[in-house]
């Protein structure tokens, strides 16, 4: 039991780490950390999150998206923002908020 336990976890790491180094090899070149880098293009899609937390909390995550959303399209770098995510609810509208506050 212990050793299919240790396998497990031992493979889980394994597989872990490959995906790790996947993504890391897909994007090589492709991030930036200078707005003068990017290339310009048409649209740029902006991923959804909620804006708050439980608790009534401000999400990093959507403060950063917003933020660099903005950028790129004062900035010029894209004509166009897509904006996603969930709009199930009657009440709760990803893509609106985003709007509103871009």
């Amino acid at each position: 039991m212990l050793k299919t336990g240790v396998a497990v976890l031992l493979a889980l790491a394994a597989l872990l780490t490959y995906a790790h180094l996947t993504v890391e090899r897909a994007s090589n070149g492709l991030l930036h950390d200078d707005i003068e880098a990017i290339p310009h293009r048409k649209t740029a899609l902006v991923l959804g999150t909620s804006k708050k937390l439980p608790g009534n909390r401000y999400n990093l995550y959507f403060r950063h998206r917003i933020e660099a959303a903005a950028l790129l399209f004062k900035s010029g770098k894209v004509d166009f923002l897509l904006l996603s995510g969930d709009n199930s609810e009657k009440y709760y509208d990803e893509p609106t908020t985003m709007k509103n506050d871009l």
